[in-house]
């Protein structure tokens, strides 16, 4: 068999292959003839298989997704990109006009952790953030240190040497507050709430949990749409609405009311496309360079354990106790000082309709990695009660 090189020499140059000189009338053509020519265009062909297996290209462009939001000390970023490319340090800078919020550097190995990876899940939900999942991209999850504040506008830029650089912006909404709470029925079969309006809030998203039968799966623990069975997107600050029992089925009290205030970057975010499948279709995204949604959004809700209502507020949780007797509670943090020999507001008794505010400096912090905080109540006049505790993640 000929190499590919030695068909090449079995004809002259195109410039050579035809040459004329005259006799007469004649024309004498030299080269090779037609049937050659079609034999070495096949050949040639030949030389260049379509079957053979060719390696992917390599995206350089990354995917990263943040939701800001006030009062946390941690605001998670996760990073995606394709296998194959050199695993370079992150540089991700936070922004607020021509003012460094932040500036974090994330040195691999690993691209994999497993505790970041939690610190992600927990703010973005075990879906929210994976939108390249389908497309086996590996991760990464950057925990960036700073307080986003209300209405103040972040432009979130990510570099790492061999990828473009990815940027997005947004703003974070405004501070609002739950004014009226109720879930009525037992399975709950209708929900109330009015709440303040949140300045720049693009939509609301009420949403009502309970505790999941599955083992270790508390409804109050975690705190991202992803994990909740019901809810309603809408532009004003009251709803009342009825619940479909098939959307309680199978769970159990405490229920829970959550309303987000959610900047538009995320709603189109996480509101659009479909990312399963073999034909995903990708959502709104706000960042150049690159892919992914930087968003935000203020978290507000209620829940009330055995005649005590606890709200989240401003200045940390206000717990009420609508029962007729005398109750106890606590916030606490399990491998923590106990709040009640602190002598803090995290720890007190409270008469039937009195209220307290817990203060957000009592409240012990948590590494934003795991659901750490208990809420805990017990009748006051009954010390041989149990007390009940429920994971919620405040």
């Amino acid at each position: 068999m000929r190499s590919c090189s030695s068909v090449r020499r079995r004809c002259r140059s195109p410039s050579s292959r035809l040459s004329v000189s005259r006799s007469g009338s004649s024309v004498r053509r030299r080269g090779c003839p037609a049937g050659v020519v079609a034999l070495l265009t096949l050949a040639l062909a030949a030389c260049d298989d379509p079957l053979r297996v060719r390696a992917a290209p390599v995206d350089a462009r990354m995917a990263v997704f943040m939701i800001m939001e006030p009062l946390q000390l941690i605001q998670p970023l996760e990073i995606q990109e394709t296998p194959g490319l050199t695993n370079t340090a992150a540089e991700i800078v936070v922004q607020s006009g021509d003012s460094l919020v932040a500036s974090v550097t994330a040195v691999p190995p690993p691209m994999f952790s497993g505790a970041a990876s939690s610190t992600c899940a927990n703010r973005h939900g075990l879906h929210g953030g994976s939108s390249l999942d389908s497309l086996s991209w590996t991760t990464q999850c950057v925990p960036v240190g700073f307080d986003a504040r209300y209405g103040v506008a972040y432009r979130v830029t990510v570099t790492r040497e061999g990828r473009r650089t990815a940027a997005g912006s947004t703003v974070v909404p405004g501070d609002f507050e739950i004014v009226v709470g109720e879930i009525s029925g037992d399975p709950p079969g209708r929900v109330t709430a009015t709440w303040t309006r949140s300045a720049g809030a693009y939509r609301y998203l009420v949403a009502l949990a309970g505790i999941e039968p599955r083992p270790g799966d508390f409804g109050g623990a975690c705190h991202q749409p992803s994990c909740v069975r019901w809810f309603v997107v809408t532009q004003d600050t009251a709803i009342v609405a009825d619940i479909d029992p098939r959307f309680v089925e199978h769970t159990r009290p405490p229920y829970s009311v959550r309303v987000w205030a959610v900047s538009r970057e995320l709603f189109e975010g996480i509101m659009t496309g479909a990312t399963s499948g073999f034909f995903p279709i990708p959502p709104t995204q706000n960042v150049s360079g690159g892919m992914g949604t930087i968003g935000a959004w203020v978290r507000r809700w209620f829940i009330r354990l055995e005649g005590v209502e606890f709200r989240n507020v401003t200045a940390g949780v206000r717990v009420a106790n609508t029962s007729d007797v005398n109750m106890k509670f606590e916030i606490r943090v399990p491998g923590t000082p106990n709040a009640c020999s602190l002598g803090n507001s995290a720890c007190g008794t409270l008469a039937p309709g009195d209220s307290a505010i817990v203060a957000r400096a009592d409240i012990p912090p948590t590494s934003g990695e795991v659901f750490h905080e208990h809420i805990v109540v017990c009748r006051a006049d009954a010390p041989s009660n149990p007390c009940i505790a429920l994971p919620f993640r405040l």
